[in-house]
């Protein structure tokens, strides 16, 4: 049994559309490309340079002795992160 579609529009009649049974399918391009990989490894290398700091700076700041300090170093590094993110739209506007 085939199935088949038809395809209407305003004022004409339907077309039956029969999918093709025979033969090799159409080749479909690659999923997983060099930009898309390349791009797996930007955001891969952001959170590494981003969250393993947020973990270890507030232990860094307890064992140099800044006992209330571990809330101000977070403090700091997220605002440092924040204000950095203004930065790549102007440099990528401006290199192209």
């Amino acid at each position: 049994m085939s199935m088949t579609t038809a395809i209407l529009t305003p004022g004409a009649t339907a077309t039956p559309v029969t999918p093709v049974t025979s033969g090799t399918p159409a080749a479909r391009p690659s999923l997983v490309t060099r930009p898309l990989l390349l791009r797996f490894a930007t955001i891969i290398g952001a959170s590494v340079s981003f969250y393993l700091p947020l973990s270890v700076m507030p232990l860094f700041a307890k064992s140099s002795g800044a006992d209330t300090g571990a809330g101000m170093v977070t403090g700091a590094l997220l605002l440092t992160t924040v204000a950095v993110e203004l930065v790549p739209p102007r440099l990528l506007a401006r290199t192209g």
